[in-house]
C-alpha cells in the first residue's frame, strides 16, 4: 500500500502542504515505498508546494520503469514544470473522488474514466510516453 499526503490530509482545502505536516502524516500511515526500491525507481512530487521532489527511492541502474507519485494529478496540470518529465513511465495520482487514465498524445491529453469493473491494461517504458492512472482518493476522517 501507498500514501500519498494531499491537501486535505495534512490540512484543509487548498491550504499549503508544509513538509511537517507531510512527515507527520508518514508516522500515522507508514508505507511500503521502500520494498519496491529493488525493481522500480520511484519519485514522490509536491505539485502543491512547487513541484519540490519529497522521496526518491532509487532502483539499481538496470531498472526498467521510473514511477511518480503525485497527490494532484500530474499530466493534465503539471507536466510542463517538473524537471525529471522526460524520465517518467508511470504515474500514479489521485486528489479527486474520481478515477481516470491520462495520456499525452504528442500535444494533447486523452483523459478516459475508468472502468473498474474492467482491468486497464497499457505497455508502458521503452520510450512510450508517460501513462497516468489517477485514483479515487479517499478520506480517513
Amino acid at each position: 500500500m501507498i500514501y500519498i499526503s494531499g491537501d486535505n490530509d495534512v490540512g484543509g482545502e487548498h491550504e499549503f502542504v508544509d513538509s511537517k505536516l507531510v512527515e507527520r502524516f508518514r508516522r500515522i500511515f507508514p508505507d511500503f515505498i521502500n520494498t519496491l526500491k529493488n525493481s522500480f525507481t520511484i519519485t514522490e512530487v509536491n505539485l502543491m508546494s512547487g513541484a519540490r521532489v519529497v522521496r526518491n527511492v532509487s532502483s539499481p541502474q538496470n531498472s526498467r520503469l521510473h514511477i511518480l507519485l503525485s497527490h494532484p494529478p500530474y499530466l493534465p496540470f503539471y507536466s510542463g514544470i517538473s524537471p525529471i518529465k522526460d524520465q517518467i513511465d508511470l504515474i500514479l495520482s489521485a486528489h479527486d473522488h474520481t478515477s481516470h487514465t491520462h495520456e499525452k498524445q504528442g500535444r494533447s491529453l486523452e483523459t478516459k474514466n475508468i472502468d473498474s469493473s474492467r482491468p486497464q491494461e497499457r505497455l508502458i517504458g521503452n520510450g512510450r510516453p508517460p501513462f497516468e492512472i489517477q485514483f479515487p482518493t479517499c478520506s480517513y476522517r
